[in-house]
């Protein structure tokens, strides 16, 4: 027997009977399995009670009856105390199949008793992680929703602004600077198409109507009443009508200027073409590829089989795309609901399972009714080259823990980073769950699946202040 299997063999002091072996195991872990040699669970166990219902299914069954596809091989290799590894504990990431298609994400080790073929499996729940991923892309979601509004106000606005024939002017009532101008407000006679944003609005008129406009304007400010027009001239002493609005934004003053003249020539600028998009969606430069709800691939382009290093796209049709995600079902999980729940996903952070190396993406997608059931339409891009821009400050602890936590987990093999880091991580999840709820404890405890008197004797633990 080599070293390796040696080290993952407990020896147990014979006056230690065997119902206190088992109470040690279950103490010190969340999930408990007790394996035959074949790995048949003998017995399982739970400190959790939505889990402990579970565990009583799995009696009597395989193991790896009980775990998705995906991590079949991984039962595989922790029931191989044979295999010539590298020496120390190891963990694998299974998931077990859970209540309506669901599925409890767990990692797991394994270890022999002396003088038995019996197997214990030792599992940590990683529900609690999934459910703050979950909560963070719909925190994330809530914030694109908010910028996208603020951005299609602006864009009916700069419509608008655009779309009148005449010449406007948004003009700063402290220092008559121009803050915005209209394409049309850059064709005033006189103007010779230079830019007009800040200048004073007085050096587009000729010089014997500088009084008079001004007079105007202060009357507009102190009156905040609607003025009838003035009449002015511009540089080349042709006529204008002018008319003034006082609004105040973000704690400032200024004016809105609408000009008419009766000859003011509008030019009409040439429409660009549309882009043929059906087309192009072969030819882009970043992945797409089209799902089912069950994450099952139905299209692709050749931009997504090359990040993956396909020649074939067709070869990807049918496949699920858990297969070509670092942490599979988890990421495709949170993207289907957010999907399902919002109709679209902007931004998702995520790892290509690439031949040579993983490979960080973004996805976007929108949900795409199709018959009687939905498609999702995903842009996979990747974001390797992209330069990550550093804030000036140095940030907190925490947040340096969490980005390098997200990091590492579902892209180095969970026997080298886990052994060590398994409290941080939990201590990240706990800091992150207070983070999110205020620091409301009860919600807390609720987000991570824990008790509340769980939770306090971890923030104890782990010396997380009050």
């Amino acid at each position: 027997m080599n070293d390796f299997s040696q080290q993952n063999i407990i020896e147990i002091p014979r006056e230690i009977d065997t119902d206190s072996i088992d109470n040690i195991f279950v103490a010190a872990s969340d999930v408990t399995l007790f394996l035959d040699p074949d790995g048949v669970i003998q017995k399982a166990s739970s400190q959790q009670s939505e889990i402990s219902r579970q565990c009583k299914k799995w009696v009597g069954k395989s193991w790896k009856q009980t775990v998705t596809s995906e991590s079949i091989p991984k039962i595989t290799e922790l029931l191989n105390f044979s295999s010539l590894l590298k020496p120390g504990p190891r963990w694998r990431h299974i998931n077990h199949v859970g209540n309506n298609g669901s599925f409890i994400p767990m990692l797991f080790s394994t270890v022999k008793l002396q003088d038995s073929e019996n197997i214990v499996a030792m599992g940590r729940d990683l529900s609690g992680l999934a459910k703050i991923q979950q909560n963070l892309v719909d925190a994330q979601q809530s914030l694109e929703r908010e910028y996208i509004r603020l951005r299609q106000l602006e864009t009916r606005y700069r419509t608008l602004f655009e779309m009148t024939s005449s010449p406007v002017f948004v003009v700063n009532a402290e220092d008559l600077k121009i803050a915005e101008a209209n394409s049309s407000a850059v064709k005033l006679p006189g103007s010779k198409h230079e830019p007009v944003i800040g200048k004073k609005v007085n050096s587009i008129f000729h010089i014997s109507s500088t009084v008079a406009l001004q007079q105007y304007l202060a009357k507009v400010r102190n009156t905040f009443s609607v003025q009838e027009s003035i009449r002015l001239k511009l540089r080349d002493k042709s006529e204008i009508d002018m008319a003034a609005t006082l609004f105040k934004l973000e704690g400032s003053s200024y004016f809105l200027i609408h000009c008419k003249q009766d000859n003011l020539k509008v030019v009409n600028e040439s429409q660009v073409p549309n882009s043929r998009i059906l087309n192009a969606i072969e030819s882009l430069p970043d992945g797409f590829v089209l799902v089912t709800e069950k994450g099952e691939i139905v299209f692709t382009n050749s931009a997504f089989s090359d990040m993956l290093e396909i020649p074939n796209p067709d070869s990807l049709i049918n496949s699920s795309l858990a297969n070509w995600l670092i942490r599979g079902r988890i990421d495709l999980n949170v993207i289907i609901k957010t999907l399902k729940k919002h109709g679209v996903l902007r931004l998702f952070s995520s790892n290509l399972s690439a031949p040579n190396a993983p490979i960080p993406i973004e996805i976007s997608a929108v949900t795409m009714p199709f018959e009687n059931s939905l498609l999702f339409a995903m842009v996979v891009r990747g974001t390797a080259r992209r330069i990550q821009s550093r804030p000036a400050v140095e940030t907190s602890s925490l947040s340096e823990s969490m980005e390098q936590m997200s990091e590492l987990v579902g892209k180095m093999p969970l026997r080298e980073i886990v052994g060590e880091t398994t409290d941080v991580i939990e201590k990240m999840c706990i800091e992150s769950a207070l983070i999110l709820t205020a620091n409301n404890r009860a919600s807390a405890a609720e987000m991570l699946g824990l008790s509340r008197q769980s939770l306090y004797v971890k923030l104890r633990r782990f010396k997380i202040s009050e």
